[in-house]
């Protein structure tokens, strides 16, 4: 298994064995027994990882054998390029990353913290 990817509590794997076609089996997991179901054959390529935004779901692809990454219909298997990536290496660990907060989001919330103490103690008095 080249791939792995959770998407709406689903398991999918992308197979490093082609089938007698000389496509990679594209593959929904049971989480709960292991049974493998074939969703489609993708193309010719080397389709390495793959990963789902957390926004909306959509689930992306990574074809080492292009440089290339692609939006994958869990549903059908169907692919849509996105784009190169442009190195010529294979990816692994494809995966979302996120937001990290910018250093005067931190400041603001300090700032109101403060604020917050400083209307608490003089209540207090």
């Amino acid at each position: 298994m080249f791939a792995l990817g959770f998407r709406n509590g689903v398991l999918y794997g992308i197979s490093d064995v082609a089938n007698a076609d000389g496509r990679q089996p594209f593959i929904s997991i049971s989480t709960t027994n292991a049974a493998a179901t074939l969703i489609a054959g993708l193309p010719n390529g080397s389709y390495f990882d793959l990963a789902a935004r957390p926004e909306d779901g959509t689930t992306f692809v990574a074809n080492s054998g292009d440089s290339s990454l692609h939006t994958i219909d869990t549903g059908t298997g169907a692919l849509t390029l996105v784009g190169a990536y442009g190195v010529p290496q294979n990816v692994v660990g494809l995966a979302f990353v996120g937001e990290v907060p910018e250093p005067s989001t931190y400041l603001l919330m300090i700032a109101g913290l403060v604020g917050l103490g400083m209307i608490a103690r003089r209540r207090a008095r």
